[in-house]
């Protein structure tokens, strides 16, 4: 099960703690995505992408986190309407960083 939570990080720093008790789990996956809340329902920058959350507060991430293959935005937003070819093309610049880093 997949849950996304969004919640401000007024702290300089972040502990997180799992504990996945007597069920085993083969893997687990954290995400962490900063974002700025818009003002006046618009984000800062041409640099940023715009995602909704039902609460109708408007989030503001990075464009460089659109169409990723990973759901950043509280409502998916930044992976909906994606294209393959777009997907395609940030799965191989990300390819290149990783092949670098090792």
């Amino acid at each position: 099960k997949v849950q996304t939570l969004v919640f401000p990080l007024k702290a300089k720093s972040l502990n997180i703690a799992y504990n996945a008790g007597l069920n085993s789990v083969s893997a687990i996956e954290l995400i962490i995505t900063p974002y700025k809340k818009a003002t006046a329902q618009f984000c800062p920058s041409s640099k940023h992408f715009h995602c909704g959350k039902k609460s109708g507060d408007v989030y503001c991430i990075t464009k460089a986190f659109k169409c990723d293959t990973i759901n950043n935005c509280p409502l998916k937003d930044d992976e909906a309407g994606c294209t393959e070819k777009q997907i395609a093309k940030k799965e191989e610049k990300q390819a290149i960083k990783q092949a670098i880093m090792e």
